[in-house]
């Protein structure tokens, strides 16, 4: 059964090997955490970041895709009052 760990702690160590440049061994050396434990932590958090990053990448293109929807409309809009006007000018 793995030992539970605060979650400061648990910061303490992926700070260590984010922010400041050591080893995932080394931080778990230096900690006293075991080494699977830590690379563990990790890998989570490296999914969590890429899910983060995944979730703003198809939010911005959600915006994108509406915006893009919208200038449609309203170019089909345009479309159809030119068409209109071209019609009543070439009836007179």
């Amino acid at each position: 059964m793995s030992k539970a760990y605060s979650p400061e702690i648990k910061q303490e160590v992926l700070a260590l090997i984010f922010d400041r440049g050591i080893s995932s061994r080394a931080a778990a050396t230096h900690t006293g955490i075991s080494y699977s434990t830590v690379r563990r932590w990790v890998k989570e958090a490296n999914v969590n970041a890429a899910a983060k990053k995944n979730n703003y990448i198809i939010r911005k293109l959600e915006d994108r895709l509406e915006s893009a929807v919208e200038e449609g409309e309203i170019l089909k809009e345009a479309i159809s009052i030119f068409v209109r006007d071209r019609k009543r000018n070439s009836e007179k």
